[in-house]
């Protein structure tokens, strides 16, 4: 009993794509040149690859590579080794001051002198239902007041001893 496709069918066209571009091609290199999914692929080709019609590989073993279809009578048009590694970064070069990040200095949560005595000095502040205070410098820190420490800065803040 030999095996035919129907014409029309997703595996009738792929063998007949593969056949008139005369090359291996992948997965979404079919999907693109048949307008379908890539999804659609593998499921309606798995009866053409087991009955000898149409060869399917991967050209790495990882589990993303993608599958790489070809009719028997064609050779396959890559070599199975695997890419070498990247070349290492060159040891030999030291950095520079010049080139290490400039970081900003942190800006701190303080009194200003200048101005009045119970200003504060930030970027964002938050008083919770709870009493509770979070301030957030301009460096992103969060600082978190209790109830009972916030009613001391906010005593601070107002100039008024608790």
């Amino acid at each position: 009993m030999t095996f035919a496709l129907r014409p029309g069918t997703v595996a009738f066209r792929v063998l007949a794509l593969l056949e008139a571009e005369g090359r291996e091609m992948n997965t979404s290199q079919i999907a693109e040149a048949l307008g379908l999914a890539s999804k659609n692929l593998a499921p309606n080709l798995e009866a053409p690859i087991k009955h000898g019609l149409l060869l399917r590989r991967q050209r790495f073993a990882h589990i993303r590579a993608p599958f790489w279809y070809r009719l028997p009578k064609q050779e396959a048009t890559t070599t199975d080794e695997v890419p070498p590694p990247p070349a290492e970064p060159d040891s030999s070069r030291v950095s520079t001051p010049a080139e290490e990040p400039k970081r900003k200095p942190k800006p701190q949560l303080k009194a200003a002198s200048d101005a009045a005595p119970a200003t504060l000095v930030g970027r964002n502040a938050t008083l919770s239902m709870s009493g509770e205070i979070a301030i957030v410098a301009e460096c992103g820190t969060v600082v978190l007041f209790d109830a009972e420490r916030a009613r001391q800065l906010l005593a601070f803040v107002v100039g008024r001893a608790v």
